[in-house]
């Protein structure tokens, strides 16, 4: 991993805030970040940094301006309700704004990604052999213990990130089909979405601002050009038509640099974004590219937090 400039601006990427802890398999990669340590990292944010709005920073990187050292945006991507009961209250306490990226297919639903769906059926699952035998690709894997499930997790999900949707769907539905699962699936507030009318409080808050990342959280270089096209626009057009005014600020689902093209940036050009950022790590200087900027996902997978 590249070491990073914090003299450049820099682009936090969160998904959720939690306020448990866990101790089973559950957010083993860090994805929701405990709501004591955002705090702390908000803090920092608050006192040694100059925290910025997404849109603030997109509109001096690209006229060139020049900008304070540790210039930082916060970003969250996909729908998670634990941002608005955890995250948002900690950022309006500190004064520092943030940009929301909602999945609108999973508004005021039970929708679980994919990714998710895995982790919860592996960390469920009363079976300790479980086969996988899709794409050509056929192993029995042990799952008695919490590495042992990781380990599994990891590398099915590399698998299934390499293929169309629909095949993916079919193939965890299969894959799952045969499991035996406890009594009683805990409910945490990992996979909790939020509502239309928890988004409408966040958009009214001056320091906050969403904008869509897909209906479905599609890999958009994997679809055809039209339904990359009804996944961007489709999205654009529900947050405007349930927050109530013009959505300018776009994120890639997965968003490394496989996930996203020219085309891409073309249909989001076409249809009134003024940017787009990445998963890509790294820092952003002056002149870069709106659609080509790099973040830094906070906890997930262990990458630290930039700032001390």
């Amino acid at each position: 991993m590249e070491v990073l400039n914090t003299q450049e601006a820099i682009i936090l990427l969160y998904h959720g805030v939690t306020s448990e802890n866990y101790c089973g398999i559950e957010n083993y990669s860090g994805k929701h970040i405990h709501k004591d340590v955002f705090k702390q990292q908000i803090s920092v944010l608050s006192k040694a940094c100059n925290p910025v709005s997404l849109r603030t920073l997109v509109n001096a990187l690209k006229e060139e301006l020049p900008l304070p050292s540790k210039t930082v945006a916060v970003t969250f991507d996909d729908c998670f309700e634990n941002v608005y009961i955890n995250a948002c209250p900690i950022l309006e306490k500190y004064n520092v704004p943030a940009t929301m990226f909602i999945t609108t297919g999973f508004v005021n639903t039970k929708r679980i990604i994919w990714a998710d769906m895995l982790e919860v059926a592996i960390a469920n699952t009363l079976e300790e052999v479980i086969v996988f035998d899709f794409l050509k690709f056929s192993k029995k894997y042990y799952i008695i213990s919490s590495v042992e499930k990781i380990k599994v997790i990891n590398e099915i999900k590399s698998i299934l990130k390499s293929v169309d949707e629909n095949t993916r769907d079919k193939i965890m539905e299969s894959f799952t089909e045969g499991f035996e699962f406890r009594d009683e699936i805990v409910e945490t507030d990992l996979y909790r979405n939020l509502t239309w009318d928890q988004l409408r409080e966040i958009d009214r808050c001056s320091l906050f601002e969403i904008g869509p990342h897909t209906i479905n959280h599609r890999v958009l270089s994997f679809l055809d050009i039209k339904e990359a096209e009804r996944e961007i626009v489709g999205s654009k057009n529900i947050l405007e038509r349930e927050l109530g005014h013009n959505i300018d600020l776009f994120s890639y689902p997965e968003g490394q640099r496989e996930h996203y093209n020219e085309n891409i940036i073309s249909i989001l050009k076409e249809n009134g974004f003024i940017s787009s950022p990445s998963a890509i790590y790294g820092s952003n200087k002056p002149g870069d590219s709106p659609f080509h900027l790099k973040r830094v996902m906070v906890g997930f997978n262990g990458i630290p937090f930039p700032y001390s």
